[in-house]
């Protein structure tokens, strides 16, 4: 059992943009991928949990970008649990190039739901979590933050599709990650991602509708559930200069 979880890769073209460089939604399935596998290899991944009626959804990801990898581009990616916030567990990542030099780091916070409540359970339960206490932190910087009291203005809506659902019955993260790299495209094209961070509010599921929305300073993206006006994620972003 690795308590820290390296893998090499390179770059694959499903996962870059129109610039021939790794996307925003590609990183965010390859961060989803590596903590996926490594918690089965510690043993409280989904195979476990599913026995329990949980499993893990995530809540929040903080992500700084140094430089977007092109398509088949050698890299490392190596992920690790680093403790236990209230809720959430947490789980640092760090891609770097052949060189190694950092191309990214970030960090996450997971939840443990109950597959029929769909309420969290608190993770000092799990006595395999517990042992990953107080690690070391990849994410350093000042995640920026979300303009929640801001006037927004709609961009585009989505319809959830059998082909956005995943096996928590729900749409998928990557999903999300999709129309917020759409939405921030909308507004600012060709500017490159400094730091963003990402908060998971409410699922969305079959048939609903998300109106995506941009606040003033064009700085803040969240999705909206038609249905009951509530916040399926916010998103905030800071740009290079």
């Amino acid at each position: 059992m690795e308590t820290t979880w390296k893998q090499s890769l390179a770059i694959h073209w499903a996962n870059t943009d129109i610039s021939g460089k790794l996307s925003l939604p590609g990183l965010g399935q390859l961060l989803i991928n590596t903590a996926t596998q490594h918690a089965e290899n510690l043993g409280f991944g989904y195979k476990e949990l599913k026995n329990q009626n949980l499993n893990w959804v995530l809540f929040r990801m903080n992500i700084k970008l140094n430089r977007r990898p092109r398509w088949n581009e050698p890299v490392t990616l190596t992920t690790w649990p680093s403790g236990i916030r209230g809720l959430a567990g947490l789980r640092e990542f760090v891609m770097e190039d052949e060189k190694g030099d950092e191309l990214c780091t970030a960090t996450s916070e997971w939840l443990i739901i109950d597959l029929d409540s769909r309420r969290p359970k608190r993770l000092n339960q799990f006595s395999d979590i517990l042992k990953f206490e107080e690690q070391e932190k990849a994410f350093t910087a000042t995640p920026p933050v979300a303009n929640t009291k801001g006037n927004f203005s709609d961009l585009f809506t989505v319809t959830i599709r059998h082909s956005d659902m995943d096996l928590n019955g729900h749409a998928t993260a990557r999903r999300y990650f999709d129309w917020m790299d759409d939405a921030l495209y909308q507004n600012h094209k060709e500017k490159e991602i400094d730091l963003i961070q990402i908060t998971f509010l409410n699922e969305t599921y079959l048939d609903e509708k998300v109106i995506l929305q941009v606040d003033e300073t064009l700085t803040t993206v969240r999705g909206i559930k038609k249905s009951d006006g509530k916040a399926a994620f916010m998103a905030a972003v800071q740009y290079k200069v």
